[in-house]
C-alpha cells in the first residue's frame, strides 16, 4: 500500500503530519474525524484527543511531555 506523509495543520508550537493513501481522496485524519466526530459514543474520546492536540500545539511536543505506559511503552523504543 503506497501512501505519502503529507503536512496537515500547526497548531501554535507544532506542526502536524497525516496519513495520504495513494488512491484514496481524504487523508486518514479527515477520514478518522468524519468517522468519529458525530458519533455520539466517541465525543468524550474525540475531546480528549482535541485537548491533547491543542496543549501539543501550546507547549510543543516534546518527548519528555510524552508517558509510555503498558503496550505502548514496546513501541516507544522503535520510534526514537
Amino acid at each position: 500500500m503506497k501512501f505519502e506523509i503529507k503536512y496537515y495543520d500547526t497548531i501554535g508550537k507544532v506542526c502536524y503530519y497525516t496519513i495520504q493513501l495513494e488512491g484514496k481522496e481524504e487523508n486518514e485524519t479527515a477520514l478518522f474525524f468524519k468517522r468519529f466526530i458525530e458519533d455520539e459514543r466517541f465525543s468524550q474520546d474525540v475531546a480528549e484527543i482535541r485537548a491533547l492536540l491543542l496543549t501539543m500545539g501550546r507547549f510543543g511536543a516534546r518527548e519528555q511531555r510524552f508517558h509510555f505506559r503498558g503496550q505502548r511503552a514496546r513501541f516507544a523504543r522503535y520510534a526514537q
